[in-house]
């Protein structure tokens, strides 16, 4: 179960072994041996892993599989979402505009993951969190608003906005 889990992470997430292995200060060929099935790392390394991919060790270790089925859907529905409409939150280079239009598809997203469990308190609780976007945004505040640069363009924005929604949501899959 473990090297399924984190291969699944590491997929949802886009990213390489290399460069988780590169992140968490280990070899390449180490991390495969854990994809793989023919290592596993030792229990700090397995709290630095949960930790890179805000998830609890249970998970990592097949615990409690049912919270991340629904927070990994709801990370998957937004990657997609995101693709589809960033272009369209930039053609107003409007900072506030695109924290709402996160918003939206985030919530869009949220919808898509919880299915029949989507409740208005929910929907209300989500919305009213618009202050963490702005917050964990104004780094990217500059660029948003420049009339003369695209959102791809703006380097780690996505993985930004995935990675910090993904935390804000993760309290609705327990």
């Amino acid at each position: 179960m473990f090297k399924e889990n984190i291969k699944q992470l590491r997929k949802s997430k886009g990213l390489t072994q290399k460069k988780i292995a590169e992140d968490l200060g280990i070899t390449q060929p180490t991390y495969q041996q854990w994809e793989s099935g023919k290592r596993s790392p030792t229990g700090e390394t397995l709290e630095k892993l949960a930790n890179f991919f805000n998830v609890s060790t249970d998970f990592l270790l097949g615990r409690n599989n049912g919270e991340q089925v629904g927070i990994n859907k709801f990370t998957n529905e937004l990657n997609r979402r995101y693709d589809d409409v960033i272009v369209l939150s930039f053609m107003n280079s409007d900072f506030l505009g695109f924290c709402i239009v996160i918003e939206e598809i985030a919530l869009n997203s949220l919808r898509t993951a919880l299915g029949e469990d989507m409740t208005s308190e929910i929907v209300s609780d989500y919305t009213s969190t618009g202050f963490k976007r702005q917050e964990y945004l104004s780094g990217f505040k500059e660029q948003i608003d420049d009339k003369n640069i695209n959102a791809v363009e703006i380097p780690r924005l996505k993985e930004t906005v995935l990675e910090h929604e993904r935390k804000i949501a993760s309290k609705y899959f327990k």
